[in-house]
């Protein structure tokens, strides 16, 4: 079973937000202000390394995101505005090597390019 923490101040979701696995480890932790994600988040594996780490402006993903492999490689990166992927966006293999650049504008891709190995 999950076990899910947050603060309710006068019907309003308030404060720390935290998730855990079955076994108790950290499965997601972030932050609350009136019932909306803010600030920096993080998702975790199973086995507790970094899976996921990124902030929220007002309930929607902003700024840049970052994905793990479990193996703590980079999986992929880039930038949110307003919830939308937006600019560069770079995705990794498992041994950590660049594979593709995306260029995105508002969620739709402009652009990819295979990096060459």
């Amino acid at each position: 079973d999950q076990t899910i923490e947050f603060d309710v101040v006068n019907g309003i979701r308030e404060g720390d937000f935290i998730v855990y696995y079955p076994d108790k480890n950290i499965q997601i932790i972030g932050k609350l202000a009136n019932n909306k994600n803010i600030g920096e988040w993080k998702y975790f594996n199973p086995n507790g390394s970094l899976q996921t780490i990124g902030k929220f402006l007002d309930d929607l993903p902003s700024g840049i995101w970052t994905w793990y492999y479990p193996n703590g490689k980079l999986a992929e990166q880039g930038n949110f505005v307003k919830g939308k992927r937006d600019g560069e966006w770079k995705t990794y293999d498992s041994l950590g090597n660049a594979n593709f650049v995306l260029k995105y504008k508002m969620d739709s891709v402009l652009d990819s390019i295979q990096v060459k190995k």
